[in-house]
């Protein structure tokens, strides 16, 4: 019976750690989980970095390896007629992610033409519409600051 016990502890013991270290293994994962990518997709970069970080991104994918963003962004513009979509400059504005953090990917995902027609993405837009203002607000004050040498 003694020996039964002590074989019955080591294997909880041996659970607990296997747990814990499985435990370790998927939230370390999580704190270098691509922060630029998320960070790019929220807008916090300047455009032309956010550009760059997601259209790496995408391209790392074997479907979009051989992507042209060059080309794809006033190509689809035209699909779009509300004003943020058929004005925006960066992939962030009609495309985004969805972080999963059981499997620590992101999940890619695209604001539809037809979807932002029809006005799915009004809060969106909202939000972006005040970026804008207060982006073109900092552009003018910082002109009026500086002084000819």
């Amino acid at each position: 019976m003694h020996l039964k016990n002590r074989f019955v502890v080591k294997s909880a013991s041996l659970r607990s750690l296997i747990n814990l270290l499985f435990a370790a293994i998927i939230f370390s994962g999580l704190g270098c989980a691509k922060l630029d990518v998320a960070e790019a997709f929220k807008g916090n970069f300047e455009k032309s970095k956010n550009n760059k970080i997601i259209n790496d991104y995408c391209k790392s994918c074997h479907i979009h390896k051989d992507f042209d963003s060059i080309e794809h962004i006033p190509e689809k513009q035209t699909d779009y007629k509300r004003v943020v979509f058929n004005k925006a400059e960066e992939c962030r504005i009609c495309h985004f992610v969805e972080k999963k953090i059981v499997y620590n990917r992101f999940l890619r995902k695209t604001r539809r033409p037809a979807d932002a027609n029809r006005g799915k993405y009004k809060d969106f837009e909202k939000k972006e519409i005040k970026k804008m203002k207060n982006l073109r607000k900092r552009k003018t004050s910082v002109k009026k600051d500086s002084k000819p040498l």
